[in-house]
């Protein structure tokens, strides 16, 4: 094994164009969600992730699934019990789709 002060790393841009998202597959997921009424916040070919803000009818619409309020022992939060679609022509694109609820997340203890 080479010692770590002999190996070299990637640059960003070197990783984003060996092991990035295709700008043409970026594109598409760009198209989808504003033909859904959603807005591209964020697309990043290095990290292969796109960020989409819009209506939560918008957003349940554009994923097929219906959005609810839901009260959970702690706190009050939004979520669907709906297997969430992938669109047809993003199959092949997307590997999952995160952030259609706000159900809180575990918290770290006594540290």
């Amino acid at each position: 094994m080479t010692p770590i002060a002999e190996r070299t790393y990637l640059a960003r841009g070197a990783v984003a164009d060996a092991h990035g998202a295709d700008p043409v597959e970026l594109e598409a997921v760009g198209a989808f969600a504003r033909r859904h009424g959603l807005s591209v916040v964020e697309s990043d070919a290095a990290r292969r992730r796109v960020v989409l803000t819009g209506r939560a009818s918008d957003c349940a619409s554009a994923f097929g699934v219906t959005l609810h309020r839901f009260h959970g022992p702690t706190a009050e939060y939004c979520g669907t019990t709906d297997e969430v679609k992938v669109p047809t022509e993003l199959q092949s694109i997307v590997e999952c789709i995160l952030g259609l609820d706000d159900r809180p997340a575990a918290q770290p203890r006594g540290r």
